[in-house]
């Protein structure tokens, strides 16, 4: 067995890191602090605050331990005037150790040690009662100096000053059943006041206790927390519910017990449990229940914090009424379902029988409890609950209580629980299942200001959140006014929209650039919007003064305006109409030169394909939701959120931008697939409303002639299915023409920039999207290949749209890998150059697909945003890669934005659950299997085998989207192994491979971090080359360390794996691109590419013949330079998702 002060020392460790992120500092005035977070009465003027400090300055004092004896005479002093009833009292704890309330955590949790005690009301003593803790109303926690406020700075001295506040709170809320706690930290002259739930904590500013204002304010807070404005309640937290047993009623409780036949042992752990609680049931009606042994408790202070009682009915007269239940007690996250509904649900049905066998019982409501008539079971073999769920913002409850009766031979458990048999671990595991709890919104007026996000890219696994929902179970959670539907929504705009920091002028000429020249202003005062008022009497006249603001655009370049009133627009596509409900823009604008057509009743149009941008309006500038964070404000962002949303994904647009208008004020935003950045606030109707009217300006006038607006994808066009050509195209294709192919149909271009001709599709159906806005946002189209005059192939092709990460491989490069893995097997090899080109499209789709390789047949696509990026010098980018990622990390890198990614396979299936036949179903599995063996030898893990991506063909199976793909073979290289099976299953079992020949171990990986440091690099013997198909040495790009523009056009200066630097290269970009390696180099701001060229503008190329460029379809593929504990640590997490 460990030694005592071992387990003692991991205990605090387990506190690290745990609670400091949950605690929040409030910034408002600490009288704002004590209105909002403690409800009681405010002292006023019946209590006088003494004139003359009751405390010694702590400057005098050599001690905690005298401090604590000031603190300890000054807080009696401050509140000798409260009415005995009501008086706290305060005692020198000097640190003594109390306990954790219970035995039955006692163990695992260690005793804390507080520095001064408050007594509850009308109590003299901690020793009154088995548990010390039932007797304390809240803790105070000293240091000595003010340097040791643990909210000032960070450090694991400040943070073990938290925890020590931490755990004394979650001992008081375990103990009294408490709704939430208060704390007192005291830092030399400084204090503060903290607040604890089950959800995380929030503290005020720190003042000084010492000074008459000080005083004040400390009186205040013992003055409201001893008078709650809840009759019921003793202290403020406390529950108005729940009614704890008294020493002194200790022995007619176990009277009571006993005469009602319950078999229980009286001792002094079991009197710490004795209590009443309130429960009311859906007939109405309350009921008392004491709660009289503790079955299972989870003591973590930021958690469900699950309690689990024995309990038994009382009535009025507290005299046994019912018989003997279990009350499961805990925190629900407001994003997840009542357990109560999904009992309810089952209960209620028609279909129902009036007892379900492997089901709990519940009896709330009391008619389901019924139970007369079952046959005996003996109740010992079997723990059987249900959840009691308290809601976190109000003192109401809902619950639900299991009857239990000693007769039944069926064993009937909860509804989420793991069946229980005759083993309390059994049930310990059922119910202590832990989720983390995020923090509620402050209200409104406090507050926190709005910050950007300082997350280190990938260093850690893709936090768990929950995100706006792609698909609802019940219906009911696709509405606007369901709070699971505003949770997420909430959780997805979080730290993702950045106010930028840069005049108005600069933020429309970087984010909206426009060459055409702007002209003059005419339109003179023309916004009259009435401020303050109905926020409904804003919306036509702010449509007016835009139709003004207009009205000298050329025709064709002009947009209207529309007073939407509230008025409802659905999701663009009826695929996810039911999972994402319609929304309500106040003021809509057209796209350049046209209309608004008139609304039909039962028109199926879809009205987000007409709109360019939309204004969102509130009437005070208060509401501005960028000031502060509130739910109400995260509310107002999530509608300009959602319009955006819509508006990309019905017009396949890059980016788009919304503008909110609060008051005499607006800001404009734009969204894109990363995060959303806004400008400044501004006076929408000052200058004439100059900055509305060069926003219009540039939005209808972009850069590029083939787009109509800033944000148009130039590769996508609009066709209308109603057109003669279009028309015609579907008939000869036998494509059925409805309002959903009417919604689809648009002409897209994809130039795989590889020396091959660009292709042109007609998408006519929509398979699959994935409507989240900060995501990859995965479309999947059917659509039609086009010859080069236009004309229908007899192809029909699945077209993948995505926006990939640049943290992550691109898919793209992951079937080139499995392509030049396979091809050499398929086709010959002894063939020049010229006739590999010609036979690598036809000849390799044939075989591949004559001969069924259990993956879909990739035949072209393109990695947009990186292919804009290389155009930058020539063509001004378009929004292909976002631009609002790098500025959730104060652009310390490009980690968070995206590269719009199209990829075209000529393999349509249907779903795997959608199978005519078991056997075909089985062989669909297989197929699968077969796929992922095969692209696993290719070097690639698909990582993410789920039914929509094992797909069926004319009986045959295939496994597509690798969008979550890994390439073990590049990192096992990367990392000093031989890149073969063999060492990858010992890698995977070990952590450490087969080293390669003439390579230490990890060698090579050494050897990245010793340059990462600037050390003296090591000598290790060169690699091997890979000889590709058709017989040709390539070598591994280690990095791309400069560029440079040459007559025959962009070279790259390369270091090649494995040698020293005077073997490095300028290359041309065929011999680079495709490399993970170019890849990385292009991720980096365009400014840090630049200055690092220019520390090798004079390179010259490096000694002897330079190793060949790594083609793009190489049988293995590089990694650029990476630390190798990163790369160990991604490939082990990566791993364990198998």
């Amino acid at each position: 067995m460990a030694p005592r002060r071992t387990k003692v020392k991991q205990q605090q460790k387990s506190w690290r890191g745990i609670i400091a992120p949950h605690i929040t500092h409030i910034t408002n005035p600490i009288s704002d602090f004590l209105e909002y977070f403690v409800p009681g009465e405010s002292v006023g003027s019946s209590i006088s605050v003494p004139r003359r400090t009751p405390f010694d300055t702590p400057s005098r004092l050599r001690s905690e331990k005298k401090l604590n004896e000031s603190l300890t005479r000054g807080f009696n002093v401050l509140v000798a005037d409260f009415p005995r009833a009501k008086m706290p009292v305060f005692v020198n704890n000097d640190r003594a150790p109390i306990k954790f309330p219970y035995k039955i955590r006692g163990r695992r949790h260690h005793t804390a040690q507080p520095d001064v005690l408050a007594l509850s009301p009308g109590q003299t003593s901690i020793r009154t009662h088995a548990d010390p803790w039932r007797n304390v109303a809240f803790v105070i926690e000293t240091k000595l100096k003010e340097d040791e406020d643990p909210m000032s700075a960070y450090s694991a001295a400040h943070e073990e000053t938290l925890n020590q506040l931490s755990k004394s709170a979650r001992n008081l809320l375990v103990s009294q059943s408490r709704l939430f706690v208060f704390a007192i930290g005291v830092y030399g002259t400084l204090s503060r006041i903290f607040r604890f739930d089950h959800s995380g904590a929030v503290c005020s500013r720190a003042f000084r206790y010492t000074n008459i204002q000080g005083r004040r304010l400390l009186l205040d807070f013992f003055h409201r927390f001893t008078h709650p404005l809840h009759e019921e309640c003793q202290v403020v937290g406390a529950d108005p519910t729940v009614e704890l047993v008294s020493p002194h009623e200790r022995a007619a409780v176990v009277k009571m017990l006993r005469d009602a036949g319950v078999d229980h042992k009286d001792s002094k752990e079991a009197s710490k449990v004795y209590r009443y609680g309130r429960v009311r049931h859906s007939d109405g009606r309350d009921k008392t229940y004491l709660a009289y042994n503790l079955e299972f408790i989870d003591p973590n202070l930021l958690s469900r914090a699950t309690t689990v009682w024995e309990a038994i009915e009382v009535g009025p007269n507290r005299k046994p009424a019912g018989h003997p239940v279990i009350i499961k007690d805990s925190w629900r996250k407001s994003d997840t379902q009542r357990e109560l509904d999904q009992y309810e649900c089952i209960f209620s049905s028609t279909h129902a029988p009036a007892d379900l066998p492997g089901i709990a019982r519940y009896c709330s409501p009391a008619a389901l409890t019924d139970t007369d008539g079952e046959p005996p079971y003996d109740g010992a073999i079997l723990y059987e609950f249900s959840k009691f769920w308290r809601f976190v913002r109000s003192t109401h409850k809902n619950c639900e209580i299991l009857q239990r009766r000693q007769p039944s031979g069926l064993h009937r458990v909860a509804v989420d629980s793991d069946l229980t048999r005759n083993k309390r671990t059994h049930f310990t595991a059922a119910v202590a299942r832990r989720f983390n709890v995020s923090r509620c919104s402050l209200p409104p007026d406090i507050h926190l200001p709005r910050r950007q996000t300082t997350s280190s890219p990938m260093a850690q696994p893709t936090p768990r959140q929950m995100k706006s929902r792609v698909y609802t179970i019940v219906q009911a959670d696709a509405l606007q006014s369901s709070e699971v539907n505003k949770h997420a929504w909430r959780s997805e705009v979080e730290g993702k929209i950045v106010e930028m920091d840069i005049d108005i002028e600069l933020f429309l000429s970087y984010f909206m650039p426009s060459v055409a020249e702007m002209p003059p202003l005419q339109a003179a005062d023309p916004f009259d919007v009435p401020v303050g008022g109905k926020e409904t009497d804003m919306y036509k006249p702010l449509c007016d003064g835009l139709k003004n603001l207009v009205k000298d655009f050329p025709k064709q370049k002009r947009p209207s305006f529309r007073n939407n009133a509230h008025d409802e627009i659905k999701f663009p596509f009826l695929l996810c109409q039911q999972d994402q409900h319609a929304t309500k823009p106040d003021v809509v604008a057209s796209l350049p030169g046209r209309t608004f057509p008139p609304r039909k009743k039962d028109d199926d149009h879809d009205r987000w394909r007409d709109i360019s941008v939309v204004f969102e309006l509130k009437n005070v500038e208060s509401e501005d939701p960028m000031l502060y964070c509130s739910e109400r404000n995260d509310e107002t962002l999530v509608q300009l959120s959602k319009s955006a949303r819509n508006i990309l994904v019905s017009q396949s647009r890059l980016c788009a931008f919304a503008i909110g208008v609060y008051g005499s004020t607006a800001r404009i935003f734009r969204f894109d697939h990363a995060g959303a950045v806004c400008t400044r606030s501004f006076k929408y109707g000052e200058d004439n409303g100059a900055v509305l009217y060069e926003f219009l300006w540039r939005l209808v006038h972009p850069t590029r002639e083939d787009c109509d607006i800033v944000g148009a994808d130039p590769t996508v066009r609009f066709a209308s299915a109603n057109t003669p050509e279009v028309n015609r195209i579907l008939r000869k294709a036998d494509v059925e023409v409805t309002s959903e192919t009417r919604k689809a149909c648009r002409w897209v271009t994809i130039d795989p920039a590889e020396n091959r001709r660009a292709k042109k599709y007609l998408v006519y159906e929509l398979l699959f999207i994935n409507p989240r806005l900060f995501s990859r946002a995965t479309t999947i189209w059917k659509a039609l290949e086009l010859d080069e005059d236009g004309e229908p192939t007899g192809t029909h092709v699945v077209i993948k749209e995505s926006w990939r990460q640049l943290a992550r491989d691109a898919e793209l490069l992951h079937w080139k890998r499995i392509r030049a893995h396979v091809a050499p097997h398929l086709l010959p090899t002894d063939m020049e150059n010229e006739q590999w080109d010609q036979v690598a499209e036809e000849a390799f789709m044939e075989v591949w697909n004559a001969e069924w390789r259990g993956l879909a047949a990739f035949s072209l696509g393109a990695d947009l945003g990186e292919d804009e990026e290389l155009r930058a010098d020539v063509e001004a980018p378009v929004g292909h890669r976002t631009w609002t990622g790098v500025h959730q990390c104060h652009g310390a890198h490009q980690w968070f934005e995206r590269s719009h990614m199209r990829l075209v396979s000529t393999t349509i299936g249907t779903p795997i659950s959608q199978f005519p036949k078991t056997r075909e179903m089985i062989q669909v599995l297989r197929d699968a299997i077969y796929g992922h063996q095969l692209a696993f030898e290719a070097g690639v893990i698909q990582r993410d085998v789920s039914e929509g991506n094992v797909m069926s063909v004319n009986g045959r199976g295939f496994l597509h989207d690798l969008d979550y793909g890994f390439n073990w073979k590049a990192t096992l290289y990367a990392l000093g192994y031989e890149d073969t099976i063999e060492s990858w299953e010992e890698f995977a079992r070990t952590g450490k491979g087969k080293p390669r020949e003439g390579v230490d171990g990890r060698a090579l990986a050494a050897e990245h971090a010793q340059q990462a440091q600037g050390t003296k690099e090591k000598t290790v013997p060169p690699p091997r080359p890979v000889i590709n198909r058709q017989g040709i040495e390539e070598y591994f790009v280690d990095a791309v360390i400069a560029e440079r523009k040459t007559a025959e056009g962009k070279r790259y200066l390369v270091k090649w794996t494995g040698y020293g630097d005077e073997w490095n290269s300028w290359e041309p970009l065929q011999n680079v691109r495709g490399c993970v390696a170019f890849s990385h180099w292009l991720s980096l701001p365009r400014e840090d590419r630049k200055q690092l060229s220019a520390q090798h503008a004079n390179d010259a190329v490096g000694m002897g013949e330079p190793p060949r460029g790594a083609r793009p379809n190489a049988v293995t593929t590089d990694v650029g330079t990476a630390d190798p504990g990163k790369i160990r640590d991604e490939c082990k997490q990566r791993t364990k998702s198998l």
